[in-house]
């Protein structure tokens, strides 16, 4: 088996290397391709960051929103609790005798539910 080198030789084979102008051009429109790429690159990264501000103030903002509705409701059931307990206190001291006479009625109604299913 042999062989035979292509036709034509070195005499048909173009050179792979352009002109000096050409490499130049190619170089600065890699330059200009590289830059355009990175301020692409840089101004994608700032509305990102931008984004991921917003969203943190959002944030923020509903936080100190549920805060501020847990703190009132709070405040709310205490001052309630408050009222109730000092409105207990003044019936029970304008009424002592009522209020005693209540509490018993209402021990012996509780008592005797929790022993009938045991009489049964």
């Amino acid at each position: 088996m042999s062989t035979t080198p292509p036709t034509g030789g070195s005499a048909t084979h173009q050179s792979r290397s352009g002109s000096p102008d050409e490499v130049e051009k190619v170089k600065s429109d890699l330059k200009n391709l590289k830059n355009e790429a990175a301020d692409a690159a840089r101004a994608e990264a700032a509305e990102m960051r931008q984004e991921m501000h917003d969203a943190v103030e959002a944030g923020k903002e509903t936080y100190q929103g549920a805060k501020s509705m847990v703190r009132d409701g709070y405040e709310g059931t205490k001052e309630a609790a408050s009222n109730a307990t000092s409105s207990l206190r003044d019936v029970i001291s304008d009424h002592p005798l009522a209020s005693v006479g209540i509490a018993a009625g209402a021990g012996l109604l509780f008592g005797t539910l929790l022993i009938w299913p045991l009489r049964s």
